[in-house]
């Protein structure tokens, strides 16, 4: 769908249409947060939009945005409040190149440049987390999302890119403790009853003479859904510590605990293009009744009893059950049809999706940190990062897919670095860093008797359609039940040296060495049940960088990587087949782009064309680093155009193809479409086979583009509008589903009165109906999640 130019014209319209404000109004309230106020131009920068900070996010180096030679967008944490940045699915708005499919409705981690990302914590790589719980991003002071694989220094990572979470701290952004005690509250309601409360506070202390700095931050949530049958209950408690020993030594400590408790959501089955285009959803229910001990569920025992519900096309027209024309009500295989009496055409809400009410998903995270600064004698900085993150998940969905996940990494890094200064145009900085991290993952899974078609969701689920899973029913057994046990030594080297003031190369290497071994329990039903493997793998990783100076603010870069990466599944643990094919493999970017600063400082650009490519595809996971080649240009620009006004604008053109497609094709579970099996002869059972004659990825548009205005016009008012176009896209690996384009508006306000501020959304302001593909890969050809319609919210605040 094209863009709406009439509906950003209304937009930018309603925002500048801000109410009559007497421009004698008080003076702004000095604030007691942790804002960053830049004056650039003479302009002020009140949410840090031109991004003129140092991180070491992505090089490892203290490097502002403009002199770090990769695509890095970092967003403040003013900035995700001031636009309602609800989840990570959010920051497409802000970053180019960060579209996302769904993960079953949980907004765990993001897909960056049409593959699956990572997370990570102060610079240290989390538990994998494809959606076993949303990310908690209203903790973070600034998230920085790094396109691209990571640094050597961080070891081993996905080359999709990655986001980096700075958790609130108790030092200000010049590296002071707080001056003063800082602290608000707010509470958030909108619509389908959402209910949010959130506290924060920080101050300092002295401890025998020695100053501690503390920052608190807890959340809790108790929300419907605008989904039937969905809900969302959470708690976070985050609290970060930091503290001068002495002149040379200083600690960081901290830790977050987040507890939810929700679903997954695998919104609409029956997938069809009249579905998506009209809303026309073919109703019916399964012809035979398997219940036959009448438990109200089916068992295991009771499907494989009646044949099966399960069917391989291996040829056209032939599948494992049977011919095609076998399928059917009067056929061999009339278990899979749908009973004709019962067949009809409904218009279908959005709100009816693949969620019973006796669906749950339940998880618990802990990520704590310690960090040991200092500084010796001959002027070399020593910094040692201990880092531990747990994930402890249970989900259960009655339509045949139950998960448990038992997860925790522990690592340390022991980064020393030091500057040489040669001569006057010669100038160095350099950084060795061990490290060695260990994961302990244990997934179990029951997903062989799972059918996302037979339910009808006009009617909501039935005896006939809830399945017994493992974990939560006797009768049912774990097909998978895998306990991984590796180690990573890794060693890394970095450097970065400017020449005549104008040249800068950054080079670094890191060889890692990982120790591996994968047990899968005897109580398992897959084919290697009680069997185990082990392996040793290495493999060496190094980055190369130059950029110049056309002026002091405009700088272009090149950049070319290899770096590994381990191929987990969704819990961080290692198949056999994997441990056995190679788990440490490896990936390449080759990147270039132009950065700058113009109009003394208010304007910055940023442009970057790359390709990057898994370049072994010996091993891969296809829900969470499937081998892909992508390509693609993009492009940032945040303005502050004077102190009433400021503009952010992205786009992203990406083009990213699966490279690792078995012989005859990709594995994926059918649409009727594919198999040639009319859909109420085969909606009661499942049907699967390899598509061929594609490599496109699915689930991900072609160009994503966004424009943010922000206008002040009264020191109490503040007013945003977003417009975000996405374009078509297939919805399924087959591409027999296409998602059509469209165009999102959200509109937001602040009004802060001296302590007390009231900010208001509408999220969707034209109520377009436009859809997220979901597990694309997989079951991208089968499912769709209906995006919500117009909404609403409203926050108030108090600060103290």
């Amino acid at each position: 769908m094209p863009p709406h130019p009439h509906r950003l014209g209304l937009a930018i319209a309603l925002a500048f249409a801000s109410p009559a404000i007497a421009q004698n109004t008080p003076p702004e309230t000095t604030s007691t947060r942790l804002d960053t106020v830049e004056v650039s131009g003479q302009v002020l920068d009140r949410r840090d939009l031109l991004q003129q900070g140092e991180t070491n996010s992505v090089t490892g180096f203290d490097l502002s945005i403009k002199d770090t030679p990769r695509a890095v967008t970092s967003v403040s944490a003013e900035l995700i409040d001031l636009l309602n940045i609800r989840d990570l699915n959010d920051i497409t708005t802000l970053t180019p190149g960060t579209f996302t499919s769904s993960f079953f409705g949980v907004a765990g981690s993001i897909d960056i440049r049409g593959t699956p990302g990572e997370n990570y914590f102060r610079g240290v790589r989390r538990v994998d987390n494809p959606g076993n719980i949303p990310t908690p991003i209203a903790a973070s002071d600034r998230l920085d999302i790094v396109r691209g694989p990571a640094s050597p220094i961080y070891g081993p990572s996905k080359i999709g890119g990655y986001v980096n979470f700075v958790p609130k701290s108790a030092r200000a952004e010049s590296g002071a403790y707080l001056d003063k005690s800082v602290g608000e509250v707010s509470f958030t309601t909108g619509s389908w009853d959402r209910a949010v409360l959130e506290a924060e506070y920080g101050y300092k202390f002295n401890a025998d003479a020695t100053p501690v700095g503390y920052y608190l931050y807890g959340l809790h949530e108790n929300s419907d859904s605008y989904y039937r049958n969905d809900g969302t209950r959470q708690s976070v408690l985050q609290a970060a510590f930091d503290s001068d020993i002495n002149e040379r030594t200083r600690v960081e400590f901290g830790v977050q605990y987040h507890n939810y408790h929700g679903n997954q959501n695998a919104g609409w089955n029956r997938l069809s293009q009249e579905l998506i285009d009209n809303g026309t959803y073919l109703a019916g229910t399964p012809l035979l009744n398997l219940d036959s001990d009448h438990s109200g569920r089916l068992s295991q025992a009771e499907i494989t009893a009646a044949g099966g519900l399960s069917a391989f096309v291996f040829a056209p027209g032939l599948t494992t059950a049977g011919p095609v024309a076998s399928f059917g009500p009067n056929g061999a295989n009339a278990v899979f049809a749908l009973d004709p009496a019962s067949v009809h055409q409904v218009q279908l809400s959005r709100k009816n999706v693949l969620i019973d009410p006796e669906d749950f998903l339940a998880t618990d995270t802990t990520t704590a940190y310690f960090d040991f600064h200092h500084a010796l004698n001959n002027g070399v900085q020593l910094t040692n990062k201990l880092f531990f993150d747990s994930l402890d998940t249970e989900l259960q969905n009655s339509y045949g897919f139950s998960q448990v996940i038992d997860t925790w990494v522990l690592e340390d890094q022991l980064i020393a670095a030091w500057q040489w200064d040669a001569s006057p145009n010669v100038q160095a900085d350099f950084e060795f860093s061990p490290s060695v991290r260990h994961t302990r993952a244990k997934l179990a899974e029951d997903f062989l008797f799972e059918f996302l078609d037979r339910r009808d969701l006009s009617q909501g689920p039935s005896a006939n359609d809830r399945i017994e899973t493992a974990g939560l029913f006797d009768s049912a057994q774990f097909i998978n039940d895998l306990t991984t046990d590796y180690t990573d030594y890794g060693l890394a080297a970095l450097s970065n040296v400017t020449l005549y003031q104008r040249w800068h190369a950054l080079l670094g290497l890191r060889y890692d060495v990982l120790d591996i071994q994968s047990r899968q329990a005897r109580s398992a039903t897959a084919g290697d049940a009680g069997q185990q493997a082990s392996d040793t793998d290495s493999g060496l990783s190094w980055t190369a960088s130059l950029g110049y100076d056309l002026t002091d603010t405009i700088r272009p870069y090149v950049t070319a990587s290899t770096q590994r990466t381990v191929i987990t599944g969704q819990g961080g643990e290692v198949s056999l087949a994997n441990v056995e094919l190679g788990a440490l493999n490896a990936s390449r970017l080759y990147e270039a782009g132009i950065k700058g600063n113009f109009l003394d400082g208010r304007l910055f650009t940023a442009v970057s064309a790359y390709r990057q490519t898994r370049t072994n595809f010996s091993s891969q996971n296809l829900s969470t680093n499937t081998s892909t080649r992508g390509k693609g240009i993009e492009l940032e620009v945040r303005y502050v155009v004077s102190d009433w006004l400021s503009l952010i604008g992205n786009s992203a053109w990406q083009d990213v193809i699966n490279t690792n497609i078995s012989a005859g094709g990709q594995f994926a579970f059918f649409n009727p479409a594919d198999s040639g099996i009319a859909p109420e002869n085969s909606f009661g059972g499942t049907v699967s086979g390899l598509i061929d004659g594609r490599n496109k990825r699915s689930g991900i548009p072609d160009r994503v583009s966004s424009l943010t205005a922000i206008v002040k016009p009264t020191d109490i008012l503040e007013v945003f509008a977003t417009v975000t176009d996405v374009a078509a896209m297939p919805s399924g690996f087959s591409g027999v589903v296409r998602l059509p384009g469209y165009t999102v508006v959200n509109l937001g306000s602040s009004v802060s009165i001296g302590q007390f501020e009231v900010q208001g959304f509408i999220n969707n302001l034209f109520n377009e109906r436009y859809f997220r593909a979901n597990a694309s890969d997989l079951f991208g050809s089968n499912l769709v999640l209906p995006e919500r319609p117009r909404s609403w919210t409203l926050r108030l605040r108090y600060r103290f």
